[in-house]
Formats: structure tokens, C-alpha cells, sequence
């Protein structure tokens, strides 16, 4: 696991480009679509900061449902409530 992370600690630092990390961890992992979320501290939810790999023929409909998400809710909440994709040093 550690060399498929390997890079991904200089796109997380200075002023972030989240879709030259999301493009960095997508390359890593061999997949092609992805999407990056960080906690709004004024409303608590995850709020869509980069995504990639979503076709535009189905971008209208899927992005509203995913740009602010509850902790809990998907796997995109159900992982921010139990904090695992990211380690410590990368929390934000």
C-alpha cells in the first residue's frame, strides 16, 4: 500500500490542487473515476472538492446528489465517520 501512496504527500501541501491529487490517487489505485470530499465546518457536511472520470452525459443528475453528503450516508459519508482512507498526517 505505502508505494501506491508514495507522491501523494507533495500534492497535500502549500495552496492544494485537489484534482492533481485525485488524478495522482486514481493513477495509483488503476481506476479511472473518483471523487475527493472535505467536511464544511459551517454546515458539517462532506462538500465535493474534485472529481474525475464521471461521464457528462450523467454529470447533471449524479453531481447534486453528491456535492454535500452527511457523515454516514454512502460511502463516501460511511468512510468520513469512521476516518479510514486517510492517515493522521493527511487530515485537513
Amino acid at each position: 500500500m505505502s508505494n501506491r501512496t508514495a507522491g501523494l504527500a507533495a500534492h497535500l501541501v502549500g495552496s492544494i490542487e485537489w484534482h492533481e491529487a485525485l488524478a495522482h490517487i486514481l493513477k495509483s489505485f488503476d481506476c479511472v473515476t473518483g471523487t475527493l470530499h472535505r467536511t464544511d465546518p459551517s454546515t458539517g457536511l462532506l462538500m465535493l472538492i474534485a472529481h474525475q472520470g464521471i461521464p457528462p452525459q450523467v454529470q447533471a443528475m449524479l453531481l447534486p446528489k453528491i456535492d454535500n453528503i452527511p457523515f454516514g450516508k454512502g460511502i463516501a459519508g460511511c468512510a468520513a465517520s469512521l476516518m479510514i482512507f486517510w492517515p493522521k498526517k493527511f487530515r485537513i
